[in-house]
């Protein structure tokens, strides 16, 4: 039983990451025979893996048709980022208020020097990629594993490929913008201003996310609250 859960999880991280990276897309099947001669495991393995991330809103099962990558719709989509804001703002926090926050206000400088030649060449690949990693290093150096496996649930649906569509030299410097009042904050060891200037940008991001097109959600279920 120990080495099936081990499995699972592996299995699951493997798949919410290629979701992120845009390898597996909203609407996309996952087939069990398939899944299961990739990671050499049983199916039974690859149908807990496919339970488990259903129960998580990343993936729908249905009857006949076997598992899918969920697509969001417009109304699930602004409550996420309701949510992120509350919780990458709480993160952003407690980063701001460790005592090695110095040294991660240093790291986080690196990554936007690495996301300026970025942001002047619209190179998108590049600024999607930092920009992940900026969003994680706050996750990671806020020393919350509860806190880090629920964001990153939710980064799981909003696959990198979706995201990129969005990305164009005015988001871009809005966003680099907002990470640098972000760094700011957390340099200065003033958790409020972090806090409040990561819901800003996540307010923002998610005011972007919701300019996309129609074909990028689902259909809002009728009477959803």
């Amino acid at each position: 039983m120990a080495n099936a859960l081990g499995a699972t999880d592996r299995i699951a991280e493997e798949i919410m990451a290629r979701i992120r990276d845009g390898d597996y897309v909203p609407g996309q099947r996952l087939v069990e025979a398939g899944l299961a001669q990739e990671f050499e495991v049983s199916r039974g393995v690859i149908r807990q893996t496919l339970h488990r991330l259903s129960a998580a809103g990343i993936v729908d099962i249905e009857l006949h048709r076997g598992a899918t990558i969920h697509r969001l719709s417009r109304r699930e989509l602004g409550q996420m980022y309701e949510i992120r804001q509350l919780l990458e703002g709480h993160a952003a926090r407690a980063v701001a208020a460790a005592e090695d926050h110095p040294a991660i206000a240093a790291e986080l400088r690196r990554l936007l020097d690495q996301m300026a030649p970025a942001v002047e060449s619209t190179d998108v690949r590049a600024f999607t990629t930092v920009n992940a990693a900026f969003h994680d290093l706050i996750l990671t150096r806020a020393r919350n594993e509860y806190l880090s496996r629920v964001l990153r649930q939710m980064h799981a649906q909003l696959p990198r490929l979706i995201y990129s569509r969005l990305v164009n030299p005015g988001t871009m410097h809005a966003s680099h913008k907002g990470h640098c009042r972000i760094v700011e904050a957390i340099s200065a060891g003033d958790g409020d201003a972090a806090e409040r200037a990561m819901r800003e940008h996540v307010a923002e991001s998610g005011r972007a996310m919701m300019e996309l097109p129609d074909k990028f959600f689902s259909r809002d279920p009728v009477g959803g609250t």
